[in-house]
């Protein structure tokens, strides 16, 4: 029944969205059986012709375009449409065409869409015409079609199915305005469903950054317990830093002590000494002075023994006494000389150990020195290790900030989620109302830790 072997696009529906867009020209009455018939058309500008486009014959009555009895695909006119209206023609082939059969008949333009763009007025195909009859009045000669009654039945029923097809195209008017109001229903419901499903993405990113959020409250708290076991090692080094510290400095001040008790002693030690070695070479002097009359008595007792020879014994022995006595006061100041000697002996020794002595105290105050600057060293490294504590709180805390910042754009969209009614943004709002709990008790705990270390700081 076609040129081609596919089926023409059709719908149930009979389509009246403009059925001026296409005019038919020259159709006539109707049309003899057997032969081929000519359809002349007219497209206008409210048409984009596509290849898809058909014509088909109707029998009147008809309510979608699947109800076509033949068909033949629409030629795509050669000139620009939409500049002028383009005159075009088909041929329907005898073959494809209805007998006679007292029907009524239309073409109709059908296109891609399966939507009718265009319909004739109605026609037949008979080889008998109607009657004529002339009649001669006077001058005058009148011709009267003679109507069978079969054609007036046929127009009876044309007219019937006329007002039909307007009835048709009214219900199919309303029928595409429903269909409009529900396409567009779709539409609101497509972008409904797409705004669910947005929503559902924003949920679902949301409950990972609620999971991602926990995982730091989390990490945040071992991180705060390893602070507060680092703060309270340090707080303990600190205190045994501090006491060993008093310790060395009590330590310091005993050894100054001793070392000025030490210095005075030995100003005093060395201004006997000074004392003494005056005296031991005052000392000295006399032993010379000693040894020069031993050996000047010397030579006397060699003079006296010969003299001795030729003096009385009274006189000898006077002489004798005497000599006697001289040398027991020679020996009383040569036993002095040798006292004062051993004298000067011990001292340089009691002088030797207590250079020994004061050498060792400058040692010990050396060291007690360096130790000191060890303990400021340690005291300087404690108080940057608060330091960094302090930093690494401040750090802590602005990432709490930032994590309050976030949840306060998780409580918007959980507000806006709230508005779309879903049953589980319920749960989800519960969620985020444990997970806000838990940020909080996260950022007090960290707030009351960093308070701890400047307290700690202070003592310091």
């Amino acid at each position: 029944m076609s040129e081609r072997e596919d089926e023409p696009p059709t719908s149930n529906i009979m389509g009246s969205a403009n059925f001026s867009a296409v005019v038919f020209q020259e159709v006539q009455q109707s049309y003899v059986p057997g032969s081929p018939v000519i359809c002349n058309y007219l497209l206008t500008q409210d048409i984009q012709p596509h290849s898809r486009d058909w014509i088909g014959i109707f029998k009147v009555g008809w309510i979608g375009t699947r109800d076509y009895y033949t068909f033949v695909w629409a030629p795509i006119p050669n000139v620009t449409v939409g500049a002028l209206p383009s005159e075009q023609k088909v041929i329907f082939e005898a073959y494809y065409l209805p007998r006679e059969d007292g029907e009524f008949y239309q073409f109709c333009y059908v296109d891609h869409k399966g939507v009718v763009r265009g319909a004739s007025t109605p026609f037949r195909f008979q080889s008998v015409v109607e009657n004529y009859i002339l009649e001669a009045d006077d001058d005058i000669l009148i011709v009267t079609v003679q109507v069978s009654p079969r054609v007036l039945e046929l127009a009876e029923k044309v007219e019937e199915n006329e007002k039909v097809r307007r009835e048709l195209e009214k219900e199919n008017a309303e029928l595409k305005e429903a269909a409009e109001n529900s396409t567009r229903e779709m539409e609101t419901l497509r972008q409904f469903q797409e705004d669910q499903q947005q929503l559902e993405r924003k949920v679902g990113e949301l409950e990972r950054s609620k999971e991602v959020l926990t995982q730091t409250v989390k990490s945040l708290k071992e991180q705060n317990e390893k602070l507060t076991g680092k703060v309270k090692q340090l707080k303990g080094e600190y205190e045994t830093v501090w006491q060993e510290s008093n310790s060395r400095k009590m330590e310091v001040n005993r050894l100054e002590e001793k070392n000025k008790k030490l210095m005075r002693e030995n100003e005093q030690l060395e201004a006997k000494l000074k004392t003494v070695m005056d005296r031991i070479d005052a000392l000295q002097f006399d032993v010379e002075n000693y040894k020069k009359e031993s050996e000047k008595l010397s030579s006397q007792l060699e003079v006296w023994k010969q003299k001795a020879e030729n003096t009385t014994e009274s006189q000898q022995v006077e002489t004798f006494r005497q000599q006697l006595a001289a040398a027991a006061t020679n020996r009383k100041q040569a036993l002095l000389v040798l006292m004062a000697g051993s004298f000067s002996k011990e001292l340089a020794q009691r002088l030797k150990d207590m250079e020994v002595q004061l050498k060792e105290f400058k040692k010990q105050e050396i060291q007690s020195a360096q130790q000191l600057k060890a303990e400021r060293t340690s005291r300087v490294e404690t108080e940057e290790k608060l330091r960094k504590v302090q930093e690494e709180k401040e750090h802590w805390r602005a990432r709490f900030d930032k994590v309050d910042l976030q949840h306060q754009k998780f409580t918007i969209l959980k507000k806006d989620s709230v508005d779309g009614g879903s049953s589980g943004q319920e749960k989800l709002q519960a969620d985020v109302e444990q997970s806000k709990i838990q940020i909080q008790v996260g950022k007090a705990y960290v707030v009351a830790k960093y308070k701890e270390c400047l307290r700690l700081r202070r003592q310091v």
